[in-house]
Parts: structure tokens; C-alpha cells; sequence
């Protein structure tokens, strides 16, 4: 008997252990959770406050990290759940439909950004004159779109779980190899700029060496011809790196000091 009592004390000595480790567990992650939400929103008023970055980009980086909180408060949610003894049907599967969606709305972040960095790369233009991020707005609402489908597919059982597996790791590989690659498009296009403007950059060269050195200016032959000069019908401004601007040099370097005048007025 006496052996008997010592084995139940030590079980329940166990069980209390557990509970005690399980309750410290559990309140590191809440307050863990607690300052990622609040150093997310301290970052996003930031971020969208100074206007530092393009509309679209900023909008993008504000978005991202959504998804995430979103599961994050849900795994909370459920831990609530539990810990009140709920057994509502309908509450659980809300919880668990919307932990779901944040996960899968997480799983399509890389590749969101990836499709934002190929625009920026490959339509400066658009991308840049744009004050409107009409570019960010269509690329959530696809991410949104694609999120409750999963989710339903996921709900329904229409998809089984090894297929969406393959799916979304298939994405997310695809999107690193372009992430990838993408320094390497950027310097392409940087180095055709730079080519194309080298001719300019030679005539200047040219035109400087002659009127700073007489004896060179002398020494060259002169060669003359008449030409018509018309007015340019189509002006391209294009900054020292290679980008195409969408105004002029002067308003891009007034509005990038304005930004910077503003961000650490505030």
C-alpha cells in the first residue's frame, strides 16, 4: 500500500510539472506574440507615415506580414479555446478555417514579393509613375483570391494535403530561383542603359578635352556638315544608374530631399 500511495503521489507530482511547464510555455509565446503585433504595427505606421519607399512597395511590406500575425493569433485563439472547455462546432472551425488561411496566405508572401520585384525590374516606368500602387492592390487581391480557394479546397477536402504540399513547395522553390536571378536581370539592363548612353558619354568627353586643350582643338581635323536640328517630339530621362525616370532630374532629386527633410522632421 505503501508503495502504491508513492507511485500516485509521484504521478500527480508529474502531472502538476507538466502543467506548471506547459503554463511558463504559454505565456513566453503570448508575450512573445504580443511584442511581434506591436513592433509590427509600431514598423507599418512608420513605414507608411514617412513615405520613404514607392507606394507599392510600401504597401506590399505592410501587407506581408499580415497573414502571419493573423496565425499566429489564431494558434492563441485555439490555446483559449482549450483552455475553457469550449465545444462549439462552429467556433472551432471558424478558428480554424481562419488559422488555415493565414498560414496559406503566409506560404504565397515570397512569391508576391518576387512578382513585385519583377515589375519594379522590368517596368520601371509603370511601376515608378504610378502615384496610385494599383501594382500592390491587384497583387493582394490575387493572394486574397487564392488564400480562400485553398482554404475551401482544404475545408472540403477537394484537394488531398499531399498535392497542396507539392504545390506550395513548388512555388516557393520557383520563387527563390527568381529571386535569385533577379540581381543578375537588374544588371543586365543596367549594363544595356550604360551601352546605350555610352556614345553621349564619349561626344561629352570629346567636347570638354578640345575646349580645355587649344593645341587638341587644333590638331583635330574639322569636319563640317549640315544637319537640321528638330525639336524632340519624345524625351526619355534616364538617371546616372541606367533607370528610366519618370520626370526630371531635378524634381526626382527635389522630391527624394523633401522625403528624407520630412522623415526626420517627424
Amino acid at each position: 500500500m505503501v508503495y502504491e500511495d508513492r507511485t500516485v503521489l509521484d504521478c500527480q507530482d508529474r502531472a502538476q510539472l507538466r502543467w506548471v511547464l506547459l503554463l511558463f510555455i504559454k505565456v513566453i509565446q503570448n508575450v512573445v506574440e504580443f511584442l511581434a503585433v506591436g513592433t509590427y504595427a509600431y514598423l507599418a505606421r512608420s513605414l507608411w507615415k514617412k513615405r520613404v519607399y514607392n507606394t507599392n512597395l510600401s504597401l506590399l511590406l505592410i501587407f506581408l506580414p499580415i497573414p502571419s500575425v493573423i496565425g499566429i493569433l489564431m494558434y492563441t485563439a485555439r490555446d483559449v479555446i482549450m483552455f475553457t472547455g469550449c465545444t462549439s462546432e462552429t467556433i472551432i472551425m471558424i478558428v480554424d478555417s481562419v488559422q488555415n488561411a493565414g498560414m496559406f496566405g503566409g506560404a504565397l508572401n515570397l512569391p508576391n514579393f518576387v512578382v513585385d520585384r519583377l515589375c519594379a525590374t522590368l517596368m520601371p516606368t509603370m511601376y515608378e509613375s504610378k502615384r496610385f500602387p494599383w501594382i500592390a492592390l491587384t497583387m493582394i487581391l490575387i493572394q486574397l483570391v487564392l488564400t480562400s480557394m485553398v482554404v475551401l479546397a482544404y475545408q472540403t477536402r477537394m484537394i488531398p494535403f499531399l498535392y497542396q504540399t507539392i504545390i506550395f513547395t513548388i512555388s516557393c522553390v520557383m520563387s527563390v530561383v527568381v529571386f535569385s536571378i533577379l540581381p543578375a536581370i537588374t544588371k543586365k539592363i543596367h549594363e544595356h542603359h550604360r551601352n546605350s548612353q555610352a556614345p553621349v558619354t564619349i561626344l561629352v568627353s570629346i567636347l570638354v578635352m578640345t575646349h580645355s586643350h587649344p593645341k587638341l582643338m587644333r590638331a583635330l581635323p574639322c569636319m563640317r556638315k549640315k544637319t537640321q536640328i528638330a525639336p524632340p517630339c519624345n524625351m526619355t530621362v534616364i538617371s546616372s544608374d541606367g533607370r528610366i525616370l519618370s520626370f526630371s532630374a531635378v524634381e526626382e532629386q527635389k522630391i527624394y530631399f523633401d522625403n528624407y527633410k520630412t522623415m526626420w522632421t517627424k
